[in-house]
């Protein structure tokens, strides 16, 4: 019963799948945190590696990690650029890089705030509201391994062949901290986790492995995606997130897909709301009802997308539910994010 029960699931999928097509819509994400409106440019700096006199621990550290002598050192200005370039594309501020070196305890350890005349003489020399330092950067790597049975074609048939798969977890750990000169504050204090994840494929465990970089390039890597996370954490950004819309059900539906996929979604809404409002064909109707939603939303017009979307719901379309669900979070976010964007 279980096997015909996951079949008929499947059959229904694949269905839905076939009637529908999917596009992009942009939205304003919020940030996680709200900054004060004064602030309009940051300075970004990295605070993470050792001073003169914690070197030592820093080399013995690396050694008993394994993760190699400097390895952080060398990687977490990576953070750095990560971050620069992830608030580089939002709407909401300007930032500069502050190229003076900075020291902390080179260690996963966050180090105690610098004073608040460094933090004044660094913003002032560029020109900045506000000062990012990251103070921690640490990185640990874990490899696996897996193997899978798949088929090939050699001389036009399919042989079976075992895949060799390694797999590379690099984790790095950073900490950053926002210091607002005007009210000597720190604005956030915030450590966290981010892993990256790279994967090698091969006739064999050595060439896998040999598909995979470096514990170097790794912890580069992983730093970008660590500091492009913490733009997201402070500054909204624009994101694309996935809507889907049907394309069957009766010629004009049909239509208004065509004109959906050559992006003429005002061509495309024109017909869904005649459907959406006279058709006699329930299923159509319903469709039409709920493609209109996508249509409004893409047009800005979030309330009206919310009442079609319920429309489309209350004439029994359950998918519709969690398309209203996402639009009404959404209008909390625009709202969010439009108080953030000052």
């Amino acid at each position: 019963m279980k096997n015909i029960y996951f079949s008929l699931l499947a059959i229904v999928v694949f269905i839905l799948q076939s009637c529908t097509s999917s596009t992009h819509v942009q939205v304003l994400k919020p940030a996680d945190i709200n900054l004060p409106d004064s602030i309009q440019k940051f300075a970004i700096g990295n605070r993470s590696l050792p001073a003169e006199g914690q070197k030592l621990g820093n080399i013995v550290e690396g050694l008993f990690s394994g993760e190699g002598i400097g390895l952080d050192k060398r990687a977490s200005g990576s953070a750095v650029v990560g971050l620069t370039n992830g608030l580089a594309k939002s709407p909401r501020y300007d930032v500069t890089q502050i190229n003076e070196q900075l020291y902390g305890t080179g260690t996963s350890q966050m180090p105690a705030p610098i004073e608040w005349s460094e933090v004044e003489r660094l913003c002032q020399n560029a020109n900045s509201d506000a000062l990012i330092l990251l103070e921690t950067f640490d990185t640990d790597s874990k490899r696996s391994f897996d193997t899978k049975i798949r088929k090939r074609k050699v001389n036009d048939e399919y042989v079976e062949y075992t895949e060799h798969i390694a797999n590379l977890d690099m984790r790095v750990t950073t900490g950053w901290r926002i210091y607002h000169p005007a009210s000597r504050q720190i604005l956030d204090n915030h450590v966290f986790e981010d892993h990256k994840g790279f994967t090698g494929r091969a006739d064999n465990q050595e060439l896998a492995i040999a598909k995979l970089p470096g514990k170097e390039q790794g912890a580069r890597e992983a730093g970008i995606v660590a500091g492009e996370s913490y733009a997201v954490r402070i500054s909204p950004m624009w994101m694309d997130v996935h809507r889907d819309y049907f394309t069957k059900g009766s010629a004009d539906m049909k239509m208004a897909s065509r004109r959906a996929r050559s992006n003429d979604w005002v061509g495309a809404a024109q017909i869904w709301r005649k459907l959406g409002d006279a058709s006699a064909n329930m299923k159509v109707k319903k469709r039409a009802c709920y493609n209109m939603a996508l249509a409004c939303e893409i047009e800005g017009n979030l309330d009206l997308a919310i009442e079609w979307a319920k429309k489309a719901r209350d004439l029994g379309m359950n998918r519709a539910i969690n398309r209203i669900n996402q639009l009404e979070q959404r209008k909390a976010d625009d709202a969010r994010a439009n108080d953030q964007m000052n």
